[in-house]
């Protein structure tokens, strides 16, 4: 190891040993430090298009041909 690599080594110890600190003194005070599972979010299927029941109704109750083009 050169120097750069030991500096590295030695500032990565140093830091493993602070969060070890840290981590003691959080569940020393009973506080939940793990980040928590992210909730599964399934996928809903788009809601049915409205239109085409509105269409429907039109035609039905008005007797509407609503394809026709002087509409």
């Amino acid at each position: 190891m050169n120097g750069s690599e030991v500096d590295l080594a030695l500032e990565l110890k140093a830091l493993q040993v602070e969060n070890a600190r840290l981590i003691s003194l959080l569940e020393s005070h009973e506080i939940e430090w793990r980040a928590l599972p992210q909730p599964v979010v399934a996928e809903q299927e788009p809601e049915p298009s409205r239109f085409v029941d509105f269409h429907a109704n039109l035609t039905h109750y008005f007797h509407l041909d609503l394809t026709h083009p002087c509409l």
